[in-house]
């Protein structure tokens, strides 16, 4: 599949409760599935929304690009070659082969991200990373980068080495983990 553009891709069903909008829900309306590849898929210039869609690949998919990312689930069997927001990236899960980069304006908030391979970038340039689940753990797992200009909180586990985990002007909260024999922590720097 070549390029996926529309205004906004969002979810207009009714799959509300009294704990608030539920978009892991099975009736959900807002889906993408394909069996090979998906070039990229993104909102005209950059300027709408992608919340609440599944999408499920059995291949690679090149970019995922919108103004603001809420709620998708990326569940992509190989490679995903960036995330890209304009604005912020929250409510969301991927789960993926690897990762090359992870990028928001904004804040990303309440992401969680399982990854077999290497995530080679992830960061918030004028934000921060807050209630992050970050679970690297194939047998070539590594993080290259994170980092954000304000906090970083949440559970960060890496099944090889971490290069770079940096909060320009904040703080680092919470739980950072290695857990083979290569694994280690090149640079860990906050305000």
């Amino acid at each position: 599949i070549g390029t996926l553009r529309a205004d906004h891709f969002r979810d207009t069903t009714d799959t509300t409760s009294e704990e608030g909008t539920n978009f892991f829900a099975a009736d959900n309306q807002n889906v993408i599935l394909a069996s090979g590849n998906l070039d990229q898929i993104e909102t005209n210039k950059r300027a709408g929304d992608i919340r609440d869609l599944l999408i499920d690949l059995q291949g690679d998919i090149g970019k995922v690009r919108a103004y603001s990312i809420d709620g998708l689930l990326l569940f992509v069997d190989n490679n995903v070659g960036q995330v890209d927001a304009k604005g912020m990236i929250a409510r969301s899960w991927f789960l993926t082969g690897q990762v090359d980069r992870i990028q928001a304006q904004d804040d990303i908030a309440r992401l969680t991200v399982e990854t077999a391979g290497p995530i080679k970038k992830f960061t918030s340039k004028r934000g921060a990373i807050t209630q992050l689940n970050l679970s690297v753990d194939g047998p070539d797992g590594s993080l290259s980068k994170l980092d954000a200009m304000y906090d970083i909180t949440g559970s960060i586990s890496v099944s090889g080495p971490i290069s770079k985990i940096q909060s320009k002007q904040g703080d680092i909260i919470g739980s950072i983990s290695t857990f083979s024999g290569d694994g280690d922590i090149k640079q860990l720097r906050s305000a």
